[in-house]
């Protein structure tokens, strides 16, 4: 049955697939968190300061990628996040 509860749930979540979160711009005086998953096809991380999106990425996985373990996948995703996001990840000066 489709009550008037379940149409109205449906257009709340529909509105929020719709529009995404809004990204935040980066504070940086303050600390990144790189947030990464891995699954058996694709990689996705989430860039964010004080749990505020700033960026994301997810990318499909590659015949050579996919034969990875799951623990292997989780680092691709790290070492992929570090990668595209090291000019906001160091600091200035060394």
């Amino acid at each position: 049955m489709w009550y008037v509860g379940t149409n109205q749930a449906f257009h709340k979540l529909k509105s929020i697939m719709v529009h995404p979160p809004m990204l935040a711009l980066p504070n940086f005086n303050k600390e990144f968190v790189v947030e990464t998953n891995a699954s058996g096809n694709g990689i996705r991380a989430v860039l964010m300061q004080e749990g505020r999106p700033l960026s994301y990425f997810n990318k499909a996985l590659g015949t050579k990628h996919l034969a990875l373990s799951v623990y292997e996948k989780e680092m691709l995703a790290m070492v992929t996040a570090i990668q595209k996001w090291r000019p906001n990840l160091l600091p200035d000066t060394l």
